[in-house]
């Protein structure tokens, strides 16, 4: 049977004395899990290398904290959200990143992880979406050579590739919406053969495939070329949009749009859409 002792003004100030501890903790997020490294270094009796003083401060102080040398930074460095959230964590040396760095959303996910040596990416590099789910993985094979696997959310593939110097060279393969795979070959930047762009909107797509087609029909070599470019531009301008949160429904509504602007404008060359 349930106790029917009254509680005490001892254990009532106990008890707010408690909650307002928790309610404090829960304020310093600067080292609260899955908001990021959980480590507070920078509080350590030596947090940076021999020769190196800290620099800055975290929240509510600053917002980054860092290790310094003979003006560069050296050692651990960590970036801060403006409400004490970490953001960033990477090391540097002599003013270069190197090892390993890792950047958070807000709310605690990953957002971006690799290593860098010497100031350049190496190994594995990968990229998150802000709702979750892988959207890039980069694989650096040597100095030159880079393996690219693009994601859209929720998995599936949207594109892979080589980069060799920066440039996309040999077989590229987007995807579709539906999941086919539209295959291209490059050579140092520039494209040999295959459908030149993959939007991610089946209408936009479609477009594309098409346009290509027509340019393919062009016997003009300095035609093509403009042509080319002109779907580029056409083709980034859609992913941007959709970059930077446009809706698919509105993007489609804009490639039909576009569809039916170019059907007259391309008849006399000879295209079917």
């Amino acid at each position: 049977m349930p106790s029917s002792r009254s509680v005490g003004p001892c254990s009532l100030v106990l008890v707010a004395l408690a909650l307002a501890c928790g309610t404090a903790r829960r304020r310093d997020t600067t080292d609260e899990p899955g908001k990021g490294a959980a480590d507070r270094w920078w509080t350590a009796t030596a947090p940076c290398p021999a020769g190196a003083q800290l620099v800055g401060a975290p929240p509510p102080a600053g917002d980054r904290v860092w290790c310094e040398k003979d003006g560069l930074q050296e050692g651990r460095a960590t970036s801060f959200y403006p409400d004490g959230v970490r953001k960033s964590d990477g090391t540097y040396r002599a003013g270069e990143l190197d090892g390993s760095w890792r950047q958070w959303f807000h709310d605690g996910k990953p957002r971006t992880e690799g290593t860098f040596a010497q100031g350049r990416e190496t190994g594995t590099w990968k990229v998150w979406f802000a709702s979750g789910g892988v959207a890039s993985e980069r694989v650096h094979v040597d100095a030159h050579t880079v393996r690219i696997a693009e994601f859209r959310p929720g998995g599936a593939k949207l594109r892979t590739g080589t980069l060799v110097d920066g440039q996309k060279d040999g077989r590229w393969i987007e995807f579709t919406e539906k999941g086919e795979a539209l295959e291209q070959v490059w050579e140092k930047g520039r494209r040999i053969s295959g459908v030149d762009w993959v939007v991610g909107v089946t209408e936009c797509d479609d477009y594309v495939q098409k346009y290509t087609r027509c340019i393919e029909l062009q016997s003009d070599p300095t035609q093509r070329e403009q042509m080319r470019e002109g779907l580029r531009w056409t083709v980034q301008s859609w992913r941007d949009a959709l970059a930077t949160g446009g809706k698919p429904n509105d993007i489609a509504a804009q490639c039909k749009a576009t569809v039916d602007a170019t059907k007259p404008a391309t008849a006399s060359l000879g295209c079917k859409w």
